[in-house]
């Protein structure tokens, strides 16, 4: 989480702005990918 942490700053000093995500079909749910969904899509593909 740190690098992530750090990219937030650099990206906050330079004023930039998320537009999008771009996120790859995985059989796996990664932390940063469950924090990016909607948390009924995360309770939906850990169940299915």
């Amino acid at each position: 989480m740190q690098r992530v942490e750090a990219a937030s700053r650099i990206a906050l000093d330079f004023g930039a702005r998320l537009i999008g995500v771009y996120l790859v079909p995985t059989p796996e749910m990664t932390p940063s990918l469950s924090a990016l969904l909607p948390d009924s899509v995360v309770q939906q593909r850990l169940a299915g």
